[in-house]
C-alpha cells in the first residue's frame, strides 16, 4: 500500500519547485504549506527535498514534535547543525565570522554577550548571517516540517529569515497546521509575514479518492463504495489510507453492498485501528514504539532499544515490523510515518507511565553525554522527587537556555528545579537565576525572587551580583525609586568595596529617572568629592567611571572629568576582553568634556559590542557616537549612527532607550533641511505628542523635537518642549547645559517671541554656568543665546562666541558665524558680514548641514554676496547611508562586513556602492578614498 500519495498536488508541487529553482538563481524566498493533520504537507516537502538535492542544494531538515517545544533552538539546530558539520572543521571559522559567531555560539550552548547571555535580537541577526555564509558555498534549502510544534525561539528565527531571504540563494519551506484560536501565536505570526507565500492544501476530490481506493483495494471497486470512502475520510489522504487499511484488515469487499459498512468501520476508529495493528505485530513493537514516542528527536535505535528494554536484535526486528506496517519511517533517527501515529501512542500512556518513561530516558541521555537541555526536556515531564542531581541538571539546562537567548525557557527550567527541590544551599542561587531570567522578560516576579535570593545567599561576591541584578530588574519594570530604597537597605550588609559598587549603582538608578534622582543625589555628591579628594587609584573602576560621568554632567570641571575618564580607558579598558557596563559612563564624561579621545573610545565601544554580539551596548555606543558626531558637525554620519542605534535597540527589545537616538536623528534631519522627514520620524515612533516624563533619555528627544518646531516656525511649541527639557534636567540634578543645551536655544526662541526679559535671565544664567563648566562649545552656545537676548550688544557677544568656538565643534561655530554675519549686515557692515557668512556657509556645507548652509547663503545674498548654489553632485549628493557605506568600503571593509555592521543585506550594500560610483563619477572601489577626501578643492564663496 502506498503511504504518501500526491494525487491532485501537481500545482502545489510546481509552486514549491519554483521557489527552490528561484533560490538557486539567487532569488530566495519562503513558502508555507498549511493544512490539517494528514492532508499531505510532509509528502510535499519530501518531494521538494528531492528536487533540491538533485539541484545541488545544501539541505537542512527539521521535524517538530511535542518533546522539542521546550528546547530553545531545537528546530534551528536540526536545520543548521548538519549543514555546519558537512562543511568540515577547516571551513567553520569563515562560516562563523562576524555576527554569525553569536549564532554559532548559541548553537553550541555558549554565549558571547558581555552580560552572560545572548540577546534574542543578536541571535536573530547572527542566524541570518550564518545562513548567508552557508549560502556562499552553495544554495541552501531549509525544510521545516510540523512547525506548529517548534519551540518559539526557532519560529522567531524562521520569521526573521523569511523577511530577508530575497537577496540570498536560500529557500525556506515550512509546513504547519493552522494555528488554533487561543493557541501559540508564534506560528501564526510566521503565517502572516508579508514575505511568506502560503499554500493552503485542500482535501482530495471524490474522484481522487476513487483513484486511491481502486489503487489500494482493486481496480473494480464500486463507485458507491468509493464515494462512501470519500465521505467518511472527508478527502484527507492519511485518513483515507488508514480507512482503506482498516477495511482491508476487516475483510470488507469494495462493493456497492458493502458501502454501508464503510462508515461503521469509519475514520473515528483510525486511532484504535493503529493501536490494534501495532499490538498485533508483537509485544516488542509496542514497547519500541512507545520508546520512539518518548525519545522524540533522540530516537536512535540503540537508545530506543535500551528504553524499551530490548536487545539489539529484538529491537531491529521490531523496527522492521513497524516499518513494514507503515507505522515507522525507514529513517535514522527513528520517526513515525505520520505525527498522528505518535499522538495515538502517546495518548494511550497514563500520566504515571509517561513520567516513569521520561525519567528513564533522561538517565539514558545523561549516560550518553547528551546536552543538558535535551535531558531537561524529559525531566520537566517527570514528577518532582527531591533528587539533588535532577535539580542541578535542570539548573545547568536553565543557564544554557539563558545563554542561547531563551529567558522564558530558562525561567521554566529554574522553576522546575526549585520544585524538585534542590539541596538547601542551592536554593538561593537558583532563586537568583530565576529572578534574573524573569527580569529579562520584565516580569514583576523577578524582583521578588531576587529579593528572596539575597536573604538566602551568604557568599558576598554572589550577593553583590544579585543586588546589581535586582537594580536592573526593578528599573526594567519602572521602579527606579524603589531600586534606590532597596539598595540603601542592603548597604550595611556589605563590606567597604562592595558598598562602593552598590553606591555607584544607586547613582545610575537615580540619574536615569527623575523619581529617584533626589534619593541618589547625596551618593553622587559624595562620590565626586571622593574622586576629587583621593584620586582615581583609591576607588573601584566602576565608581571612577560613574564619578567622572557625574562630574561632567553636573557643575564640575569638564576637563578634569574627561582626563579621568581617558586615564581609566587607557589603564583598564582599551585592552580588556569584555565590555564593562561602566564604559558608557566613560564615553559620557569624554563627550561632556569634548576630549580628543572621545571618538576613539566610542569607536572601540561600537566595535567591541559588535564582536561580542551585544546589541544593547552597541546601540548605546552608536547613540553616543551619533550625539558626538552631531556636536562635531558630522551630520550625515550622525544620522547613520542614530539610525543604526535604533535598529540595534529595536532588535534588543530596549524600548526605554529609543528616545535618545530618535532625538539625535530628528536633529540631524533638521540640520539637513529634512523637516518633513523629522516630523514623519516622530509620528512613526509615536513620539509626536505627550511624553513620559520619567526617563532621562526623554530630554534628548524633547530637545530634538523643540529644535524641529523652532525650524518650522512653531515657536510656542518649541518653547514648551525646551522648558520641559530644562525641568527634567533640573529634576535629575543636571545643572550644566553641556548635557542638553536648552537654555541658549530657549533664549533665542523667547527673543523671537518678544519675551526679552525671560530670555536675558536664561542667557545670563547659561553663561555663568558655562564659565564654571569651562568647555568652548558650551561657552560659545551661551554667548550666542545672550546675543539673541541682548541685541544692543549682540555683535560683541557673537564675536566672542566665534573666537571661543574657532577650534571647537563646527555646528556651534556655524550658528555663531551666521548670527554674527546677520548682526553685521543689519549694522550695514556688508564686507564684515560677507566674511562671516562665507565661512559659515562653507563650514555648514562641509558638515552636511544643508539647512544651516541655506540660512547662511540667504543672509549672504542679502549682504550683497553672490554665492553659488549648493552642489548637487559629488560627495554632497550622497545620502548619509551611501556616505557611510562608501567610507567603510574605502577603509577596506568588505561588503559583508559593511552589511553586518549596518544591518543591511549584501545586495543592498552593492546597490549603495553602485549609486555612489555614479554620483562620484568613478569606476569602482579603488577610487573611493580619493573621491571621498574631504579636503577642499577650491573656494565655495564669492570671489
Amino acid at each position: 500500500m502506498a503511504t504518501t500519495p500526491l494525487l491532485e498536488r501537481e500545482a502545489e508541487l510546481d509552486r514549491l519547485a519554483q521557489v527552490v529553482t528561484r533560490a538557486g538563481a539567487g532569488d530566495g524566498g519562503t513558502l508555507m504549506v498549511v493544512g490539517p493533520p494528514g492532508i499531505g504537507k510532509s509528502a510535499l516537502l519530501e518531494a521538494a527535498r528531492g528536487h533540491g538535492e538533485a539541484a545541488g542544494f545544501q539541505v537542512g531538515r527539521a521535524l517538530g514534535g511535542p518533546t522539542e517545544q521546550e528546547l530553545p533552538l531545537a528546530a534551528v539546530r536540526q536545520l543548521l547543525e548538519p549543514l555546519l558539520l558537512r562543511t568540515g572543521a577547516e571551513a567553520l571559522p569563515s562560516l562563523t565570522e562576524g555576527a554569525a559567531g553569536t549564532a554559532a555560539a548559541a548553537l553550541r550552548g555558549r554565549h558571547n554577550g558581555s552580560d552572560g547571555v545572548t540577546e534574542p535580537g543578536a541571535l536573530l541577526h547572527g542566524m541570518y548571517w550564518l545562513v548567508a555564509n552557508l549560502a556562499e558555498r552553495a544554495p541552501v534549502l531549509l525544510i521545516a516540517d510540523d512547525a506548529h510544534w517548534f519551540d518559539p525561539l526557532s519560529v522567531r528565527v524562521l520569521s526573521y529569515l523569511a523577511r530577508r531571504l530575497s537577496d540570498l540563494p536560500v529557500a525556506l519551506l515550512v509546513a504547519s497546521r493552522e494555528p488554533e484560536p487561543g493557541g501559540d501565536v508564534s506560528v501564526a505570526d510566521l503565517l502572516t509575514e508579508q514575505h511568506v507565500e502560503v499554500v493552503q492544501l485542500a482535501p482530495l476530490s471524490p474522484r481522487a479518492v476513487t483513484e486511491l481506493t481502486r489503487a489500494q483495494l482493486g481496480a473494480d471497486a464500486d463507485e458507491r463504495f468509493c464515494a462512501a470512502c470519500a465521505d467518511a475520510a472527508r478527502g484527507n489522504p492519511f485518513l483515507t489510507l488508514s480507512l482503506l487499511r482498516s477495511l482491508a484488515d476487516a475483510g470488507v469487499p469494495p462493493t456497492a453492498d458493502a458501502a454501508r459498512k464503510v462508515m461503521s468501520v469509519g475514520v473515528a476508529k483510525a486511532g484504535r485501528t493503529i493501536l490494534r495493528r501495532l499490538k498485533s505485530l508483537s509485544a516488542n513493537t509496542v514497547e519500541l514504539a512507545r520508546a520512539v514516542v518518548i525519545l522524540g528527536a533522540d530516537a536512535e535505535p540503540r537508545l530506543a532499544a535500551e528504553l524499551a528494554g530490548l536487545s539489539g536484535a529484538a529491537a531491529a526486528d521490531a523496527i522492521g515490523l513497524l516499518v513494514g506496517a507503515g507505522l515507522l519511517a525507514d529513517e535514522r533517527p527513528l520517526r513515525f510515518a505520520h505525527p498522528l501515529v505518535a499522538a495515538v501512542i502517546r495518548d494511550e500512556l497514563s500520566r504515571t507511565r509517561l513520567s516513569r518513561l521520561h525519567a528513564h530516558a533522561a538517565r539514558l541521555l545523561i549516560d550518553a553525554g547528551a546536552d543538558p537541555l535535551r535531558v531537561a526536556g524529559h525531566l520537566t515531564v517527570t514528577d518532582p522527587a527531591g533528587d539533588d542531581r535532577v535539580a542541578e541538571l535542570l539548573e545547568e539546562a536553565g543557564r544554557e537556555a539563558a545563554a542561547q537567548g531563551a529567558p522564558s525557557t530558562a525561567a521554566e527550567l529554574f522553576r522546575r528545579a526549585l520544585a524538585e527541590p534542590p539541596a538547601p544551599h542551592r536554593r538561593g542561587p537558583l532563586l537568583a537565576e530565576l529572578g534574573t531570567a524573569e527580569s529579562q522578560l520584565a516580569q514583576p516576579e523577578g524582583v521578588d525572587h531576587l529579593r528572596a535570593a539575597l536573604d538566602l545567599i551568604i557568599d558576598e561576591p554572589l550577593r553583590l551580583r544579585v543586588a546589581l541584578q535586582l537594580r536592573r530588574a526593578m528599573s526594567a519594570v519602572g521602579r527606579n525609586r524603589d531600586a534606590v530604597v532597596e539598595l540603601e537597605r542592603l548597604l550595611p550588609s556589605f563590606g567597604a568595596e562592595a558598598r562602593s559598587r552598590l553606591e555607584s549603582t544607586i547613582i545610575t538608578a537615580g540619574v536615569n529617572h527623575t523619581a529617584a534622582a533626589e534619593l541618589s543625589a547625596p551618593y553622587a555628591i559624595r562620590l565626586v568629592r571622593r574622586l576629587e579628594d583621593t584620586g582615581v587609584e583609591h576607588l573601584a573602576e566602576d565608581a571612577v567611571a560613574v564619578g567622572a560621568g557625574i562630574m561632567a554632567c553636573h557643575n564640575h570641571s569638564a576637563a578634569r572629568a574627561a582626563r579621568i575618564a581617558a586615564t581609566l580607558f587607557e589603564w583598564h579598558v582599551r585592552d580588556a576582553a569584555g565590555l564593562p557596563w561602566w564604559t558608557t559612563w566613560l564615553s559620557l564624561a569624554l563627550l561632556m568634556g569634548d576630549h580628543p579621545a572621545t571618538g576613539e573610545v566610542l569607536d572601540w565601544g561600537v566595535d567591541r559590542a559588535e564582536r561580542l554580539g551585544d546589541l544593547f551596548y552597541r546601540g548605546g555606543f552608536l547613540a553616543n557616537r551619533a550625539w558626538w558626531r552631531l556636536r562635531r558637525g558630522e551630520v550625515r554620519a550622525a544620522e547613520v549612527d542614530a539610525d543604526l542605534a535604533l535598529a540595534a535597540f529595536d532588535l534588543a527589545g530596549a524600548g526605554t532607550y529609543l528616545p535618545g537616538p530618535v532625538g539625535y536623528l530628528c536633529e540631524a534631519l533638521v540640520h539637513r533641511g529634512e523637516l518633513a522627514g523629522a516630523d514623519e520620524l516622530l509620528a512613526r515612533r509615536g513620539l509626536a505628542g505627550a511624553l513620559d516624563p520619567g526617563h532621562a533619555e526623554i530630554v534628548f528627544l524633547q530637545a530634538g523635537r523643540g529644535r524641529l518646531r523652532a525650524a518650522q516656525g512653531r515657536f510656542e511649541e518649541a518653547a514648551d518642549d525646551l522648558r520641559a527639557v530644562g525641568d527634567r534636567c533640573l529634576a535629575l540634578g543636571i545643572i550644566t547645559s553641556a548635557w542638553v543645551g536648552w537654555r541658549s536655544d530657549l533664549a533665542e526662541i523667547l527673543a523671537q517671541l518678544g519675551r526679552m526679559g525671560e530670555a536675558r535671565r536664561l542667557a545670563a544664567e547659561d553663561l555663568e554656568l558655562a564659565g564654571e563648566f569651562g568647555t568652548p562649545r558650551v561657552i560659545g552656545a551661551a554667548l550666542r543665546g545672550l546675543a539673541a537676548a541682548d541685541p544692543d550688544h549682540a555683535e560683541e557677544h557673537l564675536a566672542k562666541a566665534v573666537a571661543t568656538l574657532d577650534r571647537g565643534p563646527a555646528l556651534e561655530l556655524v550658528r555663531a558665524l551666521t548670527a554674527l554675519g546677520t548682526a553685521r549686515r543689519r549694522r550695514n557692515d556688508r564686507a564684515g558680514a560677507r566674511k562671516a557668512l562665507v565661512r559659515a556657509m562653507d563650514t555648514a556645507s562641509t558638515c552636511g548641514a544643508t539647512r544651516l548652509a541655506e540660512l547662511a547663503r540667504a543672509e549672504l545674498v542679502a549682504a550683497g554676496g553672490k554665492p553659488r548654489r549648493t552642489r548637487s553632485s559629488g560627495v554632497d549628493a550622497l545620502t548619509p547611508t551611501e556616505l557611510r557605506v562608501a567610507t567603510m568600503a574605502a577603509a577596506g571593509s568588505t561588503n559583508k562586513q559593511i552589511a553586518q555592521a549596518m544591518f543591511l543585506t549584501v545586495k543592498t550594500v552593492e546597490s549603495h556602492l553602485s549609486q555612489t560610483y555614479q554620483k562620484l563619477d568613478i569606476t569602482g572601489r579603488t577610487d573611493l578614498a580619493a573621491a571621498l577626501d574631504p579636503r577642499p578643492t577650491g573656494r565655495r564663496g564669492p570671489r
